[in-house]
């Protein structure tokens, strides 16, 4: 069951843009996440939907302070997952496209309306996301190929040596060059800004026509977290559609599930998936 709050627009008229966050006990991230859209954001008609999975803490409630614009405030009595939060806020949405946010993002400079603009400019174009870097201006993973066995196998016959490498760089930039930014394996030309086409892009940030979501039937609920955004990107280009990397338009990723991977509960909802 869910209630809706506080409407951030009237009944009839119609966004560019439904910037959607599903939150989960975000604490402070939530209200810095929404606080950077209402600054950063221009040349765009949009409207803020935040989906609350029964968070335990005060985040919700520090999100209807937000100064500068309204939010609409969905509260799930349960956590729902992911993917039926985001479902939930696709419906209720008014946007021509749907931007799907995490809370613990913030956004630099002007990021979405570019997005947009390609998005509604491109008729092939499904989906845009965008480049993520870490609050100390390295590149996350934001696009990626989709998850086979072949390339699953050689992610885990990787992974020690990927890690071993990642240490080895840490502890060359702490002894040997302190003011250089630490490298990273998702870098990869990252002097190229030019938008392409990949398998598929992080739900961290993702945008895609409203009306596209809705020929799919939403996100599969069947995941509750992690790879529903793999699986969407799957099935809009088994519609026709490509996925598209624009990585003129970056925002800051704090990677907060990153680091509750090992949690059991977290663990066993990205084994499931």
């Amino acid at each position: 069951r869910s209630s809706l709050l506080t409407c951030a627009v009237q009944a009839g008229s119609e966004m560019d843009l439904s910037v959607i966050i599903v939150n989960f006990n975000s604490g402070t991230q939530l209200a810095e996440a929404l606080g950077s859209v209402v600054e950063f954001t221009r040349g765009l008609e949009y409207e803020l939907l935040v989906v609350d999975n029964a968070s335990q803490d005060e985040s919700a409630a520090w999100a209807q302070q937000l100064k500068g614009a309204s939010v609409t405030l969905i509260r799930n009595s349960r956590n729902l997952g992911f993917a039926q939060a985001c479902n939930i806020g696709i419906k209720l949405s008014t946007g021509k496209a749907v931007l799907l946010l995490n809370p613990d993002t913030r956004i630099k400079d002007n990021a979405f309306e570019p997005m947009y603009q390609y998005l509604t400019g491109h008729d092939e174009a499904g989906i845009v996301g965008c480049r993520i870097i870490h609050p100390d201006g390295t590149v996350q993973g934001s696009a990626y190929p989709f998850l086979t066995l072949g390339n699953r196998i050689r992610q885990l016959v990787r992974a020690p040596f990927a890690l071993a490498a990642y240490y080895a760089g840490r502890i060359f930039k702490l002894f040997c060059c302190p003011g250089a930014a630490r490298p990273c394996c998702c870098a990869k030309n990252e002097a190229d800004a030019r938008p392409r086409e990949v398998d598929a892009v992080t739900g961290a940030c993702m945008m895609f026509r409203k009306a596209d979501a809705e020929k799919l039937g939403g996100l599969d609920e069947k995941f509750f977290l992690y790879y529903e955004d793999e699986d969407f990107c799957r099935r809009m280009k088994q519609l026709g559609k490509k996925v598209i990397y624009f990585p003129s338009a970056q925002i800051v990723h704090n990677w907060g599930w990153g680091r509750r991977q090992k949690e059991p509960a977290v663990a066993r909802a990205r084994r499931e998936s």
